[in-house]
């Protein structure tokens, strides 16, 4: 990703009697893909539910208010929808592929479904779900990894676990299963918000930040498992956890990779959850 621009890279096959690994390469780009209006996210998922094929989805969120589905392989345009709600914070593919779901101007996310064909192309991508309960805007979401739960951040202080396994064809909607104040204030004891938030893949810890610091909380219980103030030399920019556990030291752990402003990208082990 860059501006307006997408660019998707591959591994090289490695040459016999090669020492070092190869290079990434650029398998496909596309150029002004929301115009000329800058992407402020991408999020990928593989395609598994239904008649998905297993194929990548990719869904890039503009500046604005439309968000673009790509597949992965091709580059080709899978579908689009637009937020209407003055501007985009971020949007997120469910680990399934089933959902989209995004975070914009409003208090309320929507959540947009992509049904597939037999074939495993993209039949539409149609809306089936409004999360409704927070008194400011959305700033981040993201979802579990079995896809049927969605964490929420908001400027009014608050953290909001969804349930959306939820028969919304038949107009039952999502509900909310905890709220958690966001423990972090300001130099004057006013509460801040999380500018993103992750979970990871066993679902336990979640992580989020605000500029530069980086927290760590019991999914749970939303409580602080450790603080890291001033992860970065600036304001963070992107934070991502490891798809399965990597093996630190003669232990296996989960990790998270955070990126900054000050281009550097970091990897942390995440703290231990506290038996109950």
């Amino acid at each position: 990703m860059s501006g307006s621009s997408l660019y998707m890279y591959g591994e090289e096959k490695q040459k016999e009697q090669q020492s070092k690994l190869p290079l990434p390469s650029i398998k496909w780009e596309r150029h002004h893909i929301h115009d000329k209006r800058s992407v402020l996210t991408l999020s990928g998922a593989t395609a598994t539910y239904g008649t998905a094929d297993g194929s990548a989805v990719i869904a890039s969120c503009s500046e604005g208010t439309d968000i673009i589905l790509w597949h992965g392989k091709t580059g080709r345009n899978l579908g689009h929808v637009d937020t209407n709600q003055l501007k985009n914070h971020m949007a997120a593919v469910s680990p399934n592929g089933r959902f989209l779901a995004a975070a914009a101007f409003t208090a309320d996310v929507k959540v947009w479904e992509i049904v597939y064909l037999k074939d495993g192309s993209v039949k539409e991508v149609s809306r089936v779900m409004q999360l409704k309960g927070h008194k400011s805007a959305v700033t981040w979401l993201c979802f579990s990894p079995n896809s049927d739960k969605i964490i929420t951040a908001s400027k009014d202080g608050s953290i909001r676990l969804w349930n959306i396994n939820v028969r919304y064809h038949m107009d039952e909607d999502p509900k909310t299963l905890k709220v958690f104040p966001i423990p972090l204030c300001d130099a004057g004891g006013n509460p801040l918000h999380y500018d993103r938030l992750s979970l990871c893949p066993e679902g336990k810890i979640l992580a989020a930040s605000h500029g530069s610091t980086l927290q760590w909380l019991c999914a749970e219980t939303g409580s602080v498992l450790d603080t890291a103030e001033k992860a970065h030399e600036g304001d963070i920019t992107c934070i991502s956890w490891a798809p399965k556990a990597m093996t630190v030291g003669e232990r296996k752990a989960q990790v998270l990779a955070t990126a900054g402003v000050d281009k550097k990208v970091k990897l942390w082990e995440a703290p231990k959850l506290q038996s109950v």
